[in-house]
């Protein structure tokens, strides 16, 4: 069986800017933990030493945790968001930080 990750929430998950991005990416299947987990915003490894208040914590156990926490959402942090373990099939979900405003809903008549 393969080992894949897999990221709580999605495919897709709506925030309020100003409000906390907490993802979290949970390895399934894995034989041993994995050596380590990246995560990616829109193709790009997160920068953990940004000032902005980004922070991973990774648990290794028989099913490994990795939480990205976000703090002061903002719009611009809207996008894809990947998680790499180093041992399983990546994940990804795609992320809105809704700026005030409430996703656009279909109105069935």
């Amino acid at each position: 069986m393969e080992s894949k990750a897999k990221i709580i929430g999605g495919p897709t998950l709506y925030i309020n800017s100003g409000s906390t991005i907490n993802l979290t990416c949970l390895v399934m299947e894995s034989p041993v933990p994995p050596d380590y987990v990246f995560w990616y915003h829109n193709g790009k490894v997160i920068n953990y030493d940004s000032p902005r208040g980004i922070s991973v914590h990774t648990e290794k156990a028989q099913r490994t945790t990795s939480k990205l926490l976000i703090s002061n959402a903002q719009p611009s942090d809207s996008g894809n968001y990947s998680c790499v373990p180093s041992n399983a099939e990546p994940a990804a979900i795609g992320l809105h930080v809704l700026n005030g405003e409430h996703p656009a809903v279909s109105v069935l008549t």
